[in-house]
């Protein structure tokens, strides 16, 4: 029995360092989208890729979850806790893993946030452009309909 806790529990290893160099490109992705400035494009193939990789993750983390209640029932543990008091090395490192994917999840946060932020602002700027231009005389002969000229009649008030 206790082979197959250690096997899983090595499974388990590997599916966090998995999942912590999946972080990792979060990561990196939300470093290139806070750069990307006004290329939209790049901005939407950066969103996409992170995309991809949440969901990769939020796999991982049901099968991660998973795992662990295997583990705790084939090593007779009430809880994960208790399977930490009897592989106590395993369970470290496993912890130490879960920790620095749990950094570099806050530090993309922060990072999503500040490009956010970007974003919006320079929607803002767009937007604020917009309506300078239609308001302006050239925009307004460009946006919106000249009005129909009505045959009219000329009058002459000179005698």
């Amino acid at each position: 029995m206790a082979a197959v806790v250690n096997n899983l529990l090595v499974k388990l290893l590997e599916m966090s360092r998995q999942k912590e160099k999946l972080m990792h490109e979060i990561l990196q992705t939300g470093e290139r989208l806070a750069g990307a400035g006004d290329d939209w494009e790049l901005v939407d193939k950066l969103l996409a890729a992170r995309q991809k990789y949440m969901d990769e993750i939020d796999g991982l983390d049901r099968q991660i979850e998973n795992l662990k209640q295997k583990i705790a029932a084939f090593a007779g543990a009430g809880s994960w806790k208790d399977v930490g008091v009897r592989h106590a090395e395993a369970v470290n490192m496993l912890e130490d893993t879960w920790r620095r994917s749990a950094e570099m999840a806050v530090e993309a946060k922060r990072l999503t946030d500040k490009s956010r932020e970007q974003v919006e602002k320079k929607l803002k700027e767009l937007q604020q452009n917009m309506k300078k231009l239609q308001s302006s005389k050239p925009g307004l002969a460009a946006y919106h309909k000249k009005p129909k000229q009505n045959s009219g009649y000329f009058l002459d008030q000179k005698k």
